[in-house]
């Protein structure tokens, strides 16, 4: 029987200082802080000003798969066609602001919700993806054209197909920056999409663009970190409390668009009809109770102070084989987009021919 050579121990960067419990101060310890990504930077990871910022996708992400949350998240590298996402989520993100903000006196006149979305999005869709892809400029248009469409301003804040909510242009993408771990200058980030009336209080709406809604998209939001996490913000920013969250999807599939076949649904061709299957849906609400909220920020605590200190010792891509793929016990990589730079062994020269620096600061997206 041939041996088993016994395992060698990975070698991870020893990781200084110690984390503290996030009620104690470790401020007299000096942490070799990376550069940020630009002069003035205030996204996720070390900012210019010395804060360590994480929002909620760098926490999820570091309690999923340190390897991704220390790529992502902390050195800004993603997929090309992840960008891909990333930029159209973006785009419609960007036109929905301003339908919402401008419908109810919130922004200036002079263009449009579509023109907004064409200015963000055509040129760099039509230079790298393909006329056929699903997040395709045209594609993508369609689908935010007909949403816009079907979502006139009623008046008075009101908007059809959201019948709960009274939106007003000073709650539209709402910010916050607020100390998560004050004692390690850690602070959570973000944006709220809406924040409208709702019963005698507030809610909080996050717009969602998706390949597919279907059941186990919806189920992804009955318990997740985002809401304790955008609730707790929310409670340091906002003069009434939130009594509902509600997410505002919009698929972003291939609408279908042949000249011969005919669809069940509509009995024309699928090229006349193809703007009726865009599909959206205002789901909620969801309410998350105290315990939930407390028990999110022990561990969000936590893990922003584990994060900030493997950022701190893994500053570069040199550092690659090093970091830990909890992914591979917990499923994660199912549907990662770093998988394949994973399967290649994640080493330094192929991340660096293969990843896009695209750095993330959702104050700014």
């Amino acid at each position: 029987m041939v041996p088993i050579a016994p395992l060698q121990k990975r070698q991870v960067p020893q990781v200084l200082p110690k984390p503290t419990p996030p009620t104690q101060s470790s401020s007299q310890v000096e942490i070799a802080s990376p550069a940020p990504h630009t002069e003035g930077w205030t996204g996720i990871g070390f900012g210019a000003d010395g804060k360590f910022r994480v929002d909620n996708s760098a926490l999820q992400a570091a309690m999923a798969c340190s390897w991704k949350a220390w790529c992502r998240y902390g050195l800004g590298y993603t997929t090309k066609g992840e960008r891909a996402e990333l930029l159209a989520g973006q785009s419609a993100h960007a036109a929905l602001e301003y339908h919402f903000s401008s419908c109810t006196g919130g922004a200036e006149l002079g263009t449009t919700p579509l023109q907004v979305f064409d200015d963000h999005y055509r040129a760099w869709s039509q230079s790298n993806l393909a006329a056929d892809d699903k997040l395709s400029f045209q594609n993508t248009y369609t689908i935010m054209q007909r949403y816009l469409e079907e979502h006139p301003h009623l008046g008075d804040g009101k908007f059809k197909g959201m019948p709960q909510l009274t939106i007003h242009p000073e709650r539209v993408e709402v910010p916050f920056e607020v100390p998560l771990v004050a004692s390690e200058n850690i602070y959570l980030v973000g944006k709220i999409d809406l924040v409208p009336d709702y019963l005698n209080g507030y809610a909080i709406c996050d717009h969602k663009t998706t390949g597919t809604i279907n059941a186990f998209f919806k189920q992804r939001f009955k318990r997740n970190s985002q809401k304790p996490a955008y609730l707790w913000a929310s409670r340091q920013v906002l003069d009434k409390p939130v009594l509902g969250f509600f997410i505002n999807a919009i698929e972003f599939a291939k609408l279908p668009s042949d000249p011969k076949r005919k669809c069940g649904t509509h009995n024309l061709k699928y090229s006349e009809c193809r703007e009726m299957h865009a599909k959206w849906e205002l789901f909620g609400p969801y309410e998350v109770n105290d315990f939930a909220i407390d028990s999110w920020l022990a561990d969000a605590q936590a893990c922003a102070i584990k994060f900030r200190d493997l950022v701190a010792a893994a500053p570069d891509l040199s550092h690659a084989q090093s970091i830990a793929q909890e992914g591979l016990f917990n499923g994660g990589c199912n549907f990662c987009e770093f998988s394949d730079p994973c399967d290649m062994g994640v080493r330094p020269h192929l991340l660096e021919a293969n990843l896009v620096l695209q750095p993330w600061n959702p104050l700014e997206a």
